[in-house]
């Protein structure tokens, strides 16, 4: 079998989905997910997109294990059925409720969840008490008022589960894909 290093940590947004479709020639691939075996990928509406242009014929989604991981990324490949304008301005349906987080600054959602992820793993893996949303801010460059609603958005999508804990962090963080969870202050 041949191994492939694969990126890690992957959350495309529909809106890059989209753009990629567009300018992608047949056999192209685009990864639009990362996440652990038997789990389904962050963000339905990219998911529900994926589904929407398979049905099309614009894509076949594959999902290919990371070597050395318990994780694999979901990607599409790109047929050679043309992009239209017509499919360009066709917005793909999306099935039920997606979870809605406003952006109020130039990063985006998917920037947001890319940043925050590596310091909680990096937290959880050596079991360190959770950091406030102020340290997160300070440490990845968000703001203060955006790290609440991308936790959630994470939450929400299965990339961490979240739990009361005693102050002064008042939550402990676990990554789903790891099992890694931060630790409590003593």
């Amino acid at each position: 079998m041949l191994a492939i290093d694969e990126a890690r940590n992957v959350y495309a947004t529909p809106d890059q989905l989209r753009a990629w479709v567009g300018e992608a020639r047949k056999g192209d691939e685009f990864a639009y997910a990362t996440r652990s075996l038997g789990l389904r990928p962050m963000g339905r509406a990219v998911a529900d997109m994926v589904i929407e242009l398979h049905k099309r014929g614009f894509v076949v989604p594959v999902q290919r294990q990371i070597a050395g991981t318990f994780e694999k990324n979901y990607i599409v490949q790109r047929t050679g059925r043309p992009w239209s304008d017509a499919a360009a301005t066709a917005e793909p349906r999306i099935r039920g409720k997606a979870p809605s987080v406003v952006i109020t600054d130039e990063l985006s959602e998917t920037d947001a969840v890319n940043a925050l992820l590596p310091v909680l793993e990096r937290f959880a893996l050596f079991s360190r008490p959770c950091p406030t949303d102020a340290q997160l801010a300070q440490r990845t460059g968000i703001a203060k008022a955006r790290v609440k609603a991308t936790l959630a958005a994470m939450a929400s999508s299965g990339v961490i589960r979240v739990t009361s804990a005693p102050a002064p962090t008042l939550r402990q963080i676990t990554i789903v894909a790891t099992g890694h969870s931060t630790g409590m202050v003593k």
